[in-house]
C-alpha cells in the first residue's frame, strides 16, 4: 500500500438530549375561526390573529380562551385545536376573464373545498375558500372577508387606425375591464391626441369585447355605459397605461383581501398571483395561485386547471364578500375525545401539560386528557372542577362528589384544580370568572424557567396567580378537606395575594407519585433517557456497549441530582441484569433507580418554654 495518512471518527459524544422546554396544549371548542389540526402558537397576538375573526376574544367565546390567554403570559408554546362540529366554509368563484358570468360568492357553504365541483366549467377559472370554516368569511354583506382583482396590464401602443370614430371605439391587445383608470399620452413628435381626449386626464374603460374598449369621463358613467365622443383619430402614435399600478408581474394578477368589522373595511394582505403552475415572480418566489395562498392567515384557492386563460375576471370596482360559511352545531365530547387523537403522536407533537380548557366533563377528563397523558407518559393533564360544582350552595360537598364519584380515577398523571378565578376580561370590560388551568400552566412554565421544572409550582415562591379573586374563598377546614380528596385548592390569602395551595395529583395509593412535581422530574428524565438509548438499538450486546450505556445515564442523572431532581439514583446495566438468556433475545436491560425528591406539605413548629436557668439542651430532651 502507498504511505498515506487515513482519518476515521469515533464519536463518543452521544448525551442524553436535553429538556426542549415547556409546551402547553389546550383545546379550543366552537371556536369561531382557526385551523383544524395543532398550531403552536408562540404569542397572544398570533393565537388571537388565528383562531379569532377579529383579533379579540367576543362575549359568548368559549372560555378555552382565557385558559390559552393565560397559559401565553408564561409559556411561549401552546399547542391549540380549533373543534367543530359540522362547520362550513364560505367562498366565491371567479371566472375567467372573458367569460359572460359574473364573479359570485357561494349560496351555501361547503365542507370540503378540495372536493368542490366547478358547476361551470369552461367559465369557473379558480374558487376562492376561506382558510378555515366558520361564519367569520361572511354572508355577501355586512362584516366578513371580501376580496378585488386586479390582472395585469402592460402600455397599450395605438395608432389612429385602432380608433372607430363611429363608434367611439378604441382596438385594443389586452381585455380591460369596466372601470379601470387609464391615461393616454402621446408618443414621439408631431404626435396629436384624438379630439375628445385631454392629456393628463384620467379616463375609465368600458368594456366591449377582449380587444375593444369605448372611455368614459367618469367611474359612474362607465358603470352606465355612457363614453365620450372621440370625434377624430389624432396625429401620429399614442400610449395607453394604467393611471396606478397594481400588479407589476406579467401573467399574474393582484388579488387584494380586504376584512370589514364593525361596518369598517381594511386592506390586510396583499397577494400577487398566478394561474399558471410553477409561475415564479422576479425575485424567483413561487407565485402559482394555490401555493402562494396557503401563506394567507384568510383564505386558499383552488385553481380549475381546466381553464387554461391566465388572467380571470377582474373584481376591483367593488370588493366581492365571501359567502357560506357556517360555525356549525355545538360540539360534544365526542368531537373533544376524537380530536385528541392529533395529539397521540409523541414525535409530531411535544407536549409537557394538556389543560381541560374548562370543559370539565368526566368523560373528556377521564377518557381523554388522562388517557391521552398515561398512554404518552411524558405530559400531564391541568383538569378544573365544574363551575356549577363551585357556584352550589353546597359546594365543598358538590366538589369532592365530583372529585370521588364522577371524576372517579387514581392517575399520577392528572391533578385537579379549584376554584374558579376572576379576571378582568380586557376585550369587553367584565370580571369574568374562568378556569384556573391555564393559569396553573402558567406557573409551571415559569417555575421551568427560573428553577426546575420539578419544583412544585405551589406556595408563596413559586404558586402566585395574577387574578382578581377566586369563585370560592376556602377556609383551612375546608381546604383539609380537599386536600384529602387529592383536590388542589386556589387560596385567597388577604394582603399576600392569590396562590396556587396544592400539588397533588390525583393517584390515590400513597406514594411519592402523589406529588405533581415528582411527575413533572420524571416528564423531564424518562422521555429523555428513552431518546439517548434509542441510539444504542442494533447495537452489539457487549461490555462496551454496556458500559458506555451506564456512563452516558450516569452523567446525565448526576446533573439532574446536583438540581435538585432527585437525592439519589443508581444505573444498572452489566451482566448483573442482563442474562445469556436476554442477550440471546436481543435484551439490554437498563435499570434506573431514582429517590425523588418531596416537597414540603406540613412543617410542626414546637414553641417550648423554659426557665432563666434551664439549658436549650437540657429542654430538647423533654421534646
Amino acid at each position: 500500500m502507498n504511505p498515506q495518512v487515513t482519518i476515521k471518527e469515533v464519536d463518543l459524544s452521544t448525551r442524553v438530549p436535553s429538556f426542549p422546554g415547556v409546551y402547553c396544549g389546550c383545546l379550543l371548542p366552537n371556536a369561531k375561526k382557526g385551523p383544524l389540526t395543532p398550531y403552536l402558537c408562540t404569542s397572544e397576538s398570533q393565537f388571537l390573529s388565528q383562531f379569532t375573526p377579529n383579533q379579540r376574544v367576543e362575549i359568548g367565546y368559549d372560555l378555552a380562551y382565557y385558559s390559552i390567554l393565560a397559559a401565553l403570559q408564561q409559556s411561549n408554546k401552546v399547542w391549540v385545536r380549533r373543534i367543530s362540529n359540522g362547520a362550513l366554509y364560505g367562498g366565491e368563484v371567479i371566472q375567467k376573464c372573458d367569460s359572460s358570468l359574473a364573479n359570485a360568492y357561494l349560496g351555501t357553504g361547503i365542507a370540503d373545498p378540495e372536493s368542490y365541483t366547478f358547476t361551470a366549467p369552461d367559465d369557473n377559472s379558480f374558487l376562492i375558500s376561506q382558510s378555515n370554516p366558520g361564519a367569520w368569511g361572511g354572508t355577501g354583506s355586512g362584516d366578513g372577508i371580501s376580496i378585488k382583482i386586479y390582472n395585469y396590464k402592460t402600455v397599450e401602443q395605438l395608432v389612429p387606425g385602432d380608433i372607430d370614430i363611429t363608434d367611439n371605439i378604441i382596438t385594443v391587445d389586452q381585455d380591460w375591464s369596466t372601470g379601470s383608470e387609464v391615461l393616454l399620452t402621446v408618443s414621439g413628435s408631431g404626435s396629436v391626441l384624438p379630439a375628445g381626449i385631454e392629456a393628463n386626464t384620467g379616463y375609465y374603460t368600458i368594456r366591449q369585447s377582449a380587444t375593444s374598449v369605448k372611455l368614459a369621463s367618469t367611474l359612474a358613467n362607465a358603470q352606465a355605459n355612457v363614453p365620450i365622443d372621440i370625434t377624430d383619430v389624432g396625429t401620429g402614435n399614442f400610449n395607453m397605461s394604467l393611471v396606478t399600478v397594481k400588479c407589476k408581474e406579467p401573467e399574474a394578477f393582484l388579488l387584494e383581501v380586504y376584512q370589514t368589522y364593525l361596518g369598517i373595511t381594511s386592506l390586510v394582505e396583499s397577494w400577487t398571483c398566478s394561474k399558471i403552475s410553477g409561475k415564479v415572480d422576479g425575485y424567483g418566489q413561487n407565485i402559482y395561485i394555490e401555493d402562494i395562498l396557503e401563506g394567507s392567515n384568510f383564505i386558499r384557492a383552488i385553481d380549475n386547471i381546466a381553464v387554461l386563460d391566465t388572467y380571470p375576471k377582474e373584481q376591483f370596482i367593488t370588493a366581492l364578500m365571501l359567502n357560506g360559511g357556517t360555525d356549525g352545531n355545538a360540539v360534544t365530547d365526542s368531537d373533544l375525545l376524537l380530536a385528541l387523537d392529533d395529539f397521540s403522536n409523541i414525535d409530531n407533537i411535544p407536549l409537557t401539560i394538556m389543560m381541560d380548557g374548562g370543559w370539565a366533563t368526566p368523560a373528556y377528563q377521564i377518557q381523554g386528557i388522562n388517557s391521552l397523558c398515561s398512554t404518552r407518559m411524558d405530559c400531564i393533564g391541568l383538569l378544573s372542577v365544574p363551575y356549577s360544582k363551585e357556584a352550589s350552595e353546597y359546594y365543598i360537598n358538590e366538589i369532592v362528589d365530583y372529585r370521588k364519584n364522577q371524576l372517579n380515577i387514581s392517575s399520577s398523571f392528572t391533578a385537579l384544580f379549584t376554584s374558579h378565578v376572576s379576571i378582568y376580561d380586557k376585550f369587553n370590560n367584565r370580571s369574568i370568572y374562568v378556569s384556573p388551568d391555564g393559569y396553573i400552566a402558567a406557573i409551571i412554565s415559569k417555575t421551568a424557567a427560573n428553577y426546575e421544572l420539578w419544583y412544585p409550582p405551589a406556595g408563596f415562591r413559586r404558586g402566585m396567580i395574577d387574578v382578581l379573586d377566586v369563585k370560592r374563598r376556602y377556609s383551612d377546614g375546608e381546604r383539609d378537606i380537599l386536600a384529602d380528596n387529592n383536590i388542589n385548592p386556589i387560596r385567597f390569602a388577604p394582603g399576600r395575594g392569590i396562590v396556587n395551595w396544592g400539588q397533588r395529583t390525583l393517584l390515590a395509593r400513597p406514594s411519592a407519585l402523589q406529588g405533581m412535581n415528582v411527575r413533572l422530574m420524571l416528564i423531564v428524565v424518562e422521555p429523555a433517557v428513552k431518546t439517548a438509548l434509542e441510539d444504542f438499538i442494533f447495537e452489539l450486546n457487549t461490555v462496551a456497549t454496556r458500559t458506555t450505556v451506564s456512563a452516558i445515564l450516569n452523567s446525565y442523572m448526576t446533573g439532574i441530582k446536583s438540581r435538585n431532581g432527585v437525592y439519589d439514583f443508581s444505573v444498572v446495566c452489566d451482566r448483573t441484569n442482563n442474562t445469556d438468556e436476554d442477550i440471546d433475545n436481543h435484551i439490554l436491560n437498563v435499570w434506573l433507580f431514582v429517590k425523588p425528591t418531596i416537597d414540603i406539605e406540613y412543617i410542626p413548629c414546637t414553641v417550648v418554654i423554659t426557665r432563666t436557668g434551664t439549658s436549650f439542651s437540657s429542654a430538647a430532651l423533654a421534646l
